[in-house]
């Protein structure tokens, strides 16, 4: 724990110390155009000034999903993470294989698993109160626009 702690001590202090010496944009932009030389794969953001990798914009995507309650647009995505709709699509595509149904694309949106399962707990307690079994009281009162809530409108 000591080693720990005096890495947090050196890295605080080398952070404060100023840079004699600075990288010029054009360095920079040469160094990254090195490493994609090299295979490494980075997307640009929207506006030019930062690269990610693939395995970055998941974790950005699914935590966006996640700060939304499991449930948004996918062409808001873009916007929200600065990226190309065309990186964002392709980075969803895989994230929703990979996911093994815990996540899946629906008249572009994008629907967890675990949003799933609080319409399920809500609809559940609509018809405890309601003490009916029709699912229709349901589709009027929950926050879908999908699927969802033209099958408890046809029961």
């Amino acid at each position: 724990m000591d080693d720990i702690a005096s890495l947090f001590a050196s890295l605080a202090a080398a952070q404060t110390q100023q840079v004699a010496q600075r990288l010029m944009e054009r360095n920079i932009v040469d160094l990254v155009q090195k490493l994609r030389d090299q295979g490494l794969q980075l997307y640009p953001t929207k506006d030019g000034k930062e690269y990610v990798t693939p395995d970055q914009v998941e974790r950005e995507i699914a935590a966006a999903i996640s700060t939304h309650g499991g449930r948004m647009l996918v062409r808001s995505l873009d916007d929200e993470l600065n990226m190309a709709q065309e990186i964002v699509d392709s980075t969803l595509d895989r994230l929703v294989v990979c996911s093994r149904g815990k996540m899946r694309v629906m008249e572009g949106e994008i629907i967890s698993s675990a949003y799933l399962d609080t319409v399920c707990e809500e609809i559940n307690s609509e018809l405890v109160e309601a003490g009916e079994e029709k699912a229709v009281l349901c589709a009027h009162t929950l926050p879908t626009r999908s699927r969802l809530t033209q099958c408890c409108k046809a029961s």
